[in-house]
């Protein structure tokens, strides 16, 4: 969860926008699975989403990658 710190006048109406003073506010929700093919390899995928949100674009997010434990 992100709230805002009402850290400006700026808003995502204005072509004058920044990062950093947006008062972008939104609750997010996601999960990651991951998988040992052998001892030290595996495979992890993940989902991660914005179901609540204010001056925010919602788009969700996908990952996926290898892992290799060093122990």
């Amino acid at each position: 969860m992100v709230k805002s710190l009402r850290n400006g006048s700026l808003n995502a109406t204005n072509s004058d926008g920044s990062i950093f003073a947006n008062n972008v506010e939104f609750i997010s929700i996601g999960g990651e699975i991951a998988w040992k093919f052998t001892k030290k390899i595996g495979l992890s995928i993940g989902y991660h989403s914005a179901f609540s949100g204010k001056v925010i674009y919602a788009a969700p997010s996908y990952e996926a990658g290898i892992f290799f434990l060093l122990k």
